[in-house]
């Protein structure tokens, strides 16, 4: 037991309690800092070297001395890509057997 929990008894006014977790709203909340925090690391850095990035199913076209990146953005759009290199950045998502 933490000496803070008998404060209430020495500091009027001073509530020592806790109240039940909202699970779901601390879930939410973690979720919102993870989101933010990619942000800064990865689609912040990517606007700051001036890098477009797309959200979809890609594949590469073209030929070996003409490649081509044809995108089918999560939005439905379409768009082929013309470029002398190409970041292609996967992603992942958890996964258990």
């Amino acid at each position: 037991r933490h000496s803070a929990a008998d404060a209430a008894d020495r500091f009027p006014g001073i509530a020592t309690t806790a109240g039940p977790v909202d699970m779901p709203a601390l879930i939410a909340g973690k979720q919102a800092l993870v989101e933010s925090l990619r942000g800064e690391k990865y689609a912040d850095v990517a606007d700051s070297y001036g890098w477009a990035v797309r959200r979809g199913d890609a594949a590469f076209a073209g030929t070996p001395d003409a490649p081509v990146l044809q995108v089918a953005g999560d939005d439905g759009s379409t768009e082929t890509i013309e470029a002398g290199h190409f970041l292609v950045a996967t992603g992942s998502r958890p996964w258990a057997p």
